[in-house]
């Protein structure tokens, strides 16, 4: 249950409710259902689909530029029905009935995934397309008001980097099953083997998903707030809040990283099994060797970012973090496939440096969040949590068009080994893998260091006055 401060809860005092650390954990609990079935996605959706089921990779980009069409309206729109008070508001809050109806669709459609038909090409492909929307769907259902709920819930800055910290343990635990699961089902060329690793993921999710249930669920203050404010709620319509975030300059500044980032992270995943194969020659029991110490490495920083965060702010820290990161993806450039034990080094490099990234990106857009409600005088958790994830999903556009545009032109063949494969593409995994994502990261940092101006200072000032009006 949370805890309170020595002071009343007057209309004052909201910003300073404090939370047990079960508690946090327990909300935390939330995203190894949101992590695990994403990360496992994100890895194996591509190689499993041209390579294992024999659909070809225009295909595939064409049904993830479908689900990103399906994406701009999804995010923003459950994120501003999530915003307005409905009749199950007074018991259960604004998010949680979201985030509860989301978990059926999210759980199905990630087992599906994997159970494509037998049939002709267009057959798989719908099936992709289908299945993928559905999942959307649901994920959508429980990541926008379980992410709005953050600075609406934990409005201190000490409790928002208290909850980041902490949440390195639920994703430690993501990373286990995310990574030795699939490791240990998974066969490289056996599509059976894919769906037995899904279904075993199912069992720590049903698990979490129940430990997270008191997390997820709004204070009886936070229900009160927000019936009280339903009036004035009314009076901003979906499409002024969107021109809203999009006029604020820290929110496309922290957007637009964001699509850099995701972008890279897309890359990474799904060329993953690639590089295991066709360049290390190390099998595909090894993407979750490669993950787990690239997590490891990234949980393990996390305390060492949380002290430098309190030195330098959420700003430097970011930046930092990502210059470490470029550096760990040209080292794996210049390895290219000669040195197993320097790509090990250069994925916990990398780990590391993206901790910086995990540390401060919810304190970060609460901030943002922060400083668009003291404008507007109207707390839109939910609607501008939606316009952030529609604009990231940008980031998860891109990769799969790259990634077929590389295997292209470097005549990458599905159906060969490591031996008989092109060392062309070869070279061409190995720029999936590293200097593209270098690149990209250089270009959004740079971006991001000119155009995000929230301060430390500024930042203390604004929760200072939303205090004051009770927002």
């Amino acid at each position: 249950m949370p805890e309170k401060n020595n002071e009343n809860m007057d209309s004052g005092s909201l910003i300073d409710k404090k939370y047990s650390t079960l508690h946090h954990l327990s909300y935390n609990s939330m995203t190894l259902i949101m992590y695990s079935t994403w990360l496992v996605i994100s890895t194996y959706y591509f190689f499993f689909y041209e390579v294992v089921i024999g659909l070809s990779g225009f295909l595939i980009a064409l049904a993830m530029v479908m689900f990103e069409i399906w994406d701009a309206f999804n995010d923003p729109l459950i994120g501003y029905l999530s915003d307005k008070p409905t009749r199950f508001t007074k018991r259960w809050g604004r998010r949680f009935p979201w985030i509860i109806l989301g978990i059926v669709p999210l759980s199905i459609a990630f087992i599906l995934f994997w159970t494509p038909p037998q049939g002709p090409e267009i057959t798989i492909f719908l099936w992709f397309v289908i299945i993928m929307l559905i999942y959307e769907l649901g994920y959508t259902l429980v990541g926008a008001p379980y992410w709005a709920l953050f600075p609406d819930k934990f409005r201190s800055d000490s409790e928002r980097r208290k909850n980041s910290g902490l949440n390195a343990i639920i994703m430690f635990i993501a990373v286990i099953v995310s990574s030795i699961i699939p490791a240990y089902f998974i066969i490289e060329r056996d599509a059976n083997s894919y769906l037995n690793a899904a279904l075993i993921l199912l069992i720590p999710i049903a698990i979490f998903t129940i430990l997270a249930l008191p997390g997820i669920r709004e204070d009886q203050d936070i229900i009160n707030r927000a019936l009280t404010s339903s009036q004035s709620d009314n009076r901003i319509s979906f499409f002024k809040s969107l021109r809203i975030a999009l006029k604020n300059k820290n929110f496309i500044a922290f957007a637009f990283f964001g699509v850099a980032f995701q972008m890279v992270v897309g890359l990474f995943l799904a060329t993953l099994p690639y590089y295991c194969i066709f360049v290390l020659n190390i099998g595909i029991e090894y993407v979750g060797l490669l993950l787990f110490l690239y997590f490891i490495a990234l949980i393990g920083s996390m305390l060492i970012w949380y002290k430098v965060l309190s030195k330098i702010g959420n700003k430097n820290t970011l930046i930092i973090g990502m210059l470490i990161a470029i550096i760990a993806f040209f080292l794996i450039f210049l390895i290219g496939g000669s040195f197993i034990g320097g790509i090990y080094i250069a994925i916990i490099i990398l780990g590391f440096g993206a901790g910086a990234l995990t540390i401060v990106a919810l304190p970060i857009f609460s901030d943002i969040i922060d400083e668009i409600t003291l404008k507007t005088r109207i707390p839109k958790e939910g609607i501008y949590s939606g316009i952030f994830a529609f604009i990231n999903r940008f980031g998860w556009l891109l990769p799969p068009i790259i990634i077929v545009f590389v295997h292209t032109i470097t005549f990458f063949n599905p159906q060969a080994n490591f031996s008989t494969q092109p060392l062309l593409a070869k070279q061409g995994i190995i720029a999936l893998i590293s200097w593209i994502p270098a690149i990209v990261i250089i270009i959004s940092v740079v971006g991001f260091s000119i155009l995000y101006k929230l301060t430390d200072e500024r930042t203390k000032e604004i929760k200072e006055e939303l205090r004051q009006l009770n927002l």
